[in-house]
């Protein structure tokens, strides 16, 4: 699972970066804030249908059959962990047996977007590696897992 996620993680991440430029335009001209949430699921999932559930501003890619990206449109760290966890709270009632693997970060934590993507996949591999499923994870749940060790 970790292997396929590693094997494609360069590619996928120029290709998040590529969709996310008109949001990080957006968020340096007008301090218009977003968040990027992922999704990791170990077996090929068709998920397209959060698509329906997000706003027309938001954008939701499927980057290969376990990787899903979405791009929450003006959204700060609360609503970014909020609207992720209603995403895998849909999932849950949908696809009940099934892991699943969500990060999500916000803009205002970043000043590089590269940085930001490559953080998101970090936080991805992370839940992988420790088996954190059905959790939403972002940067401050890895901070108070690190104090408590």
């Amino acid at each position: 699972m970790i292997d396929l996620f590693n094997k494609y993680r360069k590619n996928l991440q120029k290709e998040v970066v590529k969709r996310a430029s008109l949001y990080d335009y957006r968020y340096v001209r007008y301090n218009i804030n977003y968040s990027i949430t992922a999704c990791y699921v170990n077996e090929p999932t068709d998920l397209m249908h959060i698509a329906s559930n997000l706003r027309q501003s938001d954008d939701f890619i499927k980057l290969n059959d376990h990787l899903y990206v979405m791009f929450l449109d003006a959204t700060d760290d609360e609503q970014g962990i909020k609207t992720s966890t209603n995403i895998l709270n849909s999932m849950q009632a949908q696809f009940f047996t099934k892991p699943f693997y969500i990060a999500v970060v916000t803009a205002t934590n970043y000043t590089d977007l590269f940085q930001m993507i490559h953080d998101l996949f970090d936080l991805i591999e992370y839940a992988l590696l420790h088996n954190m499923n059905n959790i939403v994870i972002d940067s401050s749940q890895l901070i108070k897992n690190d104090q408590s060790v």
